[in-house]
């Protein structure tokens, strides 16, 4: 929020932010990966694919980002998003996860849809950064797209860790 009032702060408060998110991703990988040996590889290996067939996919305009996709796409993330926060507030009166936060059949299947959701993202965000670079936005507005690649790059990366927790799980 600083640094859409003051653009010149962007690049500080941008690398104060990574470095920070890297401790956090850093901390919640390793509690995962004590769980589940070996499934933050996987995740890390899952989503930079992820990434390079999106950006190939939106570079051969494979995918064509238009406002009905954006508008479906937002659409779907506020329900998804809608449905986080029920989890949490039923959290906050009963013990234990929600059923879709379990390793089910029901809870499997939403963490698939917040994956495709978060990879649907991506061609969202490679749209931005195309429109600002045409548009010959200031150079300081970067940081912004890369601040909305960055988050979706998160995202997506927790979804697909938090999915392959959930099978092994079911498997064991």
């Amino acid at each position: 929020m600083v640094a859409a009032s003051r653009p010149k702060l962007a690049l500080p408060l941008g690398l104060i932010y990574s470095v920070m998110m890297g401790l956090w991703m850093g901390a919640i990988s390793r509690v995962y990966d004590a769980a589940y040996e070996g499934v933050v590889a996987q995740a890390l290996a899952a989503t930079v694919g992820t990434f390079i067939v999106c950006l190939v996919l939106y570079s051969t305009r494979s995918v064509k980002v238009t406002s009905k996709f954006v508008m479906v796409l937002s659409a779907a993330i506020g329900g998804l998003m809608l449905l986080y926060f029920m989890g949490f507030m039923w959290s906050l009166f009963t013990p234990g996860p929600v059923f879709w936060q379990r390793a089910t059949g029901v809870g499997i299947t939403v963490s698939v849809i917040a994956c495709v959701l978060a990879a649907l993202s991506l061609f969202v965000n490679f749209a931005v950064i195309e429109g600002g670079a045409k548009a010959g936005v200031p150079k300081a507005m970067e940081w912004y797209a890369a601040f909305g690649l960055e988050s979706t790059l998160v995202w997506l990366y927790l979804e697909i860790l938090d999915l392959l927790a959930k099978t092994r799980a079911r498997q064991g």
